[in-house]
């Protein structure tokens, strides 16, 4: 697409604010296109329990939006309220023995390590994997972590801190003969990149950045080569073949599929919003939309490498939508740039900025201008 095009593509979105939102990986802007939801959703819910085969309709074309995204098999798809409620999910498949131990980098955000810290309570040993002094994304530290009592590698694909992207693939490789479950964390890449479902055993993401869907829904993707035979370790009516089967007080028989790993009543709402957004999405394609994400950070990098401020991930292919620079007043100076239109996260030591397709080269060249931080190491 030519750059007055991209520039066309502002016009879906509600923000009017001033200055710049470069703050993606936090949240996604509401494209206009996802408030026919809505009416959509209204329509069927004002007619009671004779809406139901509408919401069904909704739920169905959701989860095969959601497979289109992955390249993967509607059948494989499951809906759960947060990322936190997958990842829960996900670890809840895997067997516990004593003496077991998890391996996580230490970078992962707090739902990770508190999931890590829950399987330790449980008698695994939790390896947490030192990753934010490290100058590579992690896989090989990973991997040397990894043993014969290894039950479970939890990573996120792009970290949330850091921005490094984990290439999955390679991470899968060195892990050799060894077959630990891998749960992958995906909130921050699905939508900008293609994942290897093949090497992943349980991937887990939210709806509310990159996919500019809503809050209170989430995607869990289960490998069905080698995850099939899991069962989950709670159970919901949702997740139950038959929930009315005349045998019902004896006995209950899971889905065959991921729905399985459903409880309640899903989120009909948010899966209606979902379902906009993604066909929103969909007319630009993937490849588009990650093409023009990394021209936005290449403006970036470029900026701050003339200005001589750190900054990383360094290598362009490591780099999925993030990029940081290192400060020890991030939420300052965040709080200084957001008075002045200028909307990135500032934690942990680190300012996280994050364009996407609502974004011009201008936006970013003007964040570089009003930047002024200490030299620091890039994180």
């Amino acid at each position: 697409m030519s750059e007055l095009a991209w520039k066309d593509i502002r016009g879906h979105f509600s923000w009017d604010g001033p200055g710049a939102y470069l703050n993606t990986s936090a949240e996604g802007l509401w494209p206009r296109d996802a408030d026919v939801a809505f009416a959509r959703y209204a329509e069927a819910k004002q007619r009671g329990a004779l809406g139901r085969p509408a919401l069904a309709t909704i739920e169905a074309q959701a989860r095969e939006a959601v497979a289109r995204l992955l390249g993967g098999d509607p059948a494989d798809v499951a809906f759960v309220s947060s990322t936190s409620r997958a990842l829960d999910a996900a670890v809840g498949l895997v067997d516990i023995p004593e003496g077991s131990n998890v391996v996580m980098l230490d970078s992962e955000f707090p739902t990770a390590i508190v999931t890590g810290q829950r399987l330790r309570e449980a008698g695994a040993e939790l390896r947490l994997v030192p990753a934010m002094g490290i100058a590579t994304a992690g896989e090989r530290e990973l991997a040397e972590r990894v043993d014969e009592r290894t039950v479970v590698v939890v990573v996120s694909s792009v970290s949330f801190i850091t921005g490094r992207r984990v290439d999955i693939g390679e991470l899968r490789r060195l892990l050799g003969p060894r077959r630990p479950v891998l749960i992958v964390d995906a909130i921050q890449s699905a939508g900008l990149v293609d994942l290897p479902l093949d090497d992943i055993d349980v991937l887990v993401f939210g709806t509310y950045k990159w996919l500019l869907g809503p809050h209170g829904l989430a995607v869990i993707h289960r490998n069905p080569r080698t995850m099939a035979d899991r069962v989950p370790a709670y159970r919901g009516w949702r997740g139950v073949a038959d929930a009315f089967d005349p045998e019902r007080l004896r006995r209950h028989r899971l889905h065959e599929d991921a729905r399985r790993l459903e409880d309640g009543m899903p989120n009909y709402l948010g899966l209606a919003v979902l379902l906009e957004s993604l066909r929103f999405l969909e007319t630009l394609g993937l490849a588009a939309r990650a093409e023009r994400t990394a021209e936005l950070l290449e403006v970036l990098v470029a900026g701050l490498a003339a200005r001589g401020i750190a900054y990383g991930p360094v290598e362009p292919d490591r780099r999925v939508g993030i990029v940081t620079i290192p400060t020890p007043d991030a939420d300052a100076v965040a709080a200084r740039l957001a008075s002045e239109g200028i909307h990135v996260w500032g934690r942990e030591g680190v300012l996280r900025v994050s364009p996407y397709i609502y974004n011009t080269p201008e936006e970013l060249e003007r964040f570089v201008e009003r930047l002024a931080v200490p030299d620091g190491h890039a994180a």
